[in-house]
């Protein structure tokens, strides 16, 4: 009997179930039954980083041959709590005792910026919307928007649950011209509030490698 601890990001996400389901499927297909030859201990963050953090405690506690992880807080978890056992999860530059790969990279933030630079190249003030979890891809993002002459206005976020609709409200009031929304584990369960707000409070050309699909208004 194998062991797998699985940690999750946040239990009512659509997208967490989905690959949830789409591992315990893939398991099955070669050979790997839930109860007779594997057992799957499944633990979700709701993001909150001291449960988390505890989930990762109780999953290390029962001993799993190998962890399966989706979100970057529960890898950047997994990571400080064990060097020795296997974590399979998404990371750009894999290694030590992980692998995988993540479309959260800080090469995607820098494209963002050159794509909206790009699409609006007679805008030169960007917002720019992130948090503890996403501040090395803020740093990268802001090295390239500088290279192409942006002003950038950082609106970092703090203490989650985030009022996202203010933080947009305040690249508005603060006369940006574009709104670079970056990728965190904090907003992926709230990416249709974070879309209304920009769409109630500001009407600016937007771009995100973390919520979803990029999307742009006038």
């Amino acid at each position: 009997m194998r062991r797998v601890g699985v940690l999750m990001s946040v239990a009512d996400a659509p997208e967490g179930q989905a690959r949830l389901a789409a591992f315990l499927k893939g398991l099955q297909q070669w050979g790997w039954t839930e109860g007779r030859n594997v057992r799957i201990d499944t633990r979700w963050g709701g993001g909150d980083a001291e449960r988390t953090r505890k989930n990762v405690a109780e999953l290390l506690a029962l001993g799993p041959d190998v962890f399966l992880a989706s979100g970057d807080h529960p890898v950047v978890e997994l990571q400080h709590a064990t060097r020795t056992a296997p974590i399979v999860f998404s990371l750009a530059r894999p290694g030590g005792n992980i692998t995988g790969f993540v479309f959260q990279q800080l090469e995607l933030a820098q494209k963002q910026v050159e794509l909206l630079n790009q699409a609006f190249p007679d805008r030169t003030r960007l917002a720019m919307l992130f948090d503890a979890q996403s501040a090395d891809q803020f740093v990268a993002a802001e090295r390239t928007a500088k290279l192409l002459n942006l002003q950038v206005q950082s609106l970092r976020l703090e203490n989650p649950p985030y009022d996202f609709e203010a933080a947009i409200r305040g690249a508005a009031s603060g006369d940006a011209q574009m709104l670079l929304i970056l990728s965190s584990p904090f907003f992926l369960p709230y990416r249709a509030r974070i879309v209304e707000g920009r769409m109630r409070t500001a009407s600016l050309p937007c771009s995100s490698p973390g919520i979803g699909p990029s999307w742009a208004g006038s």
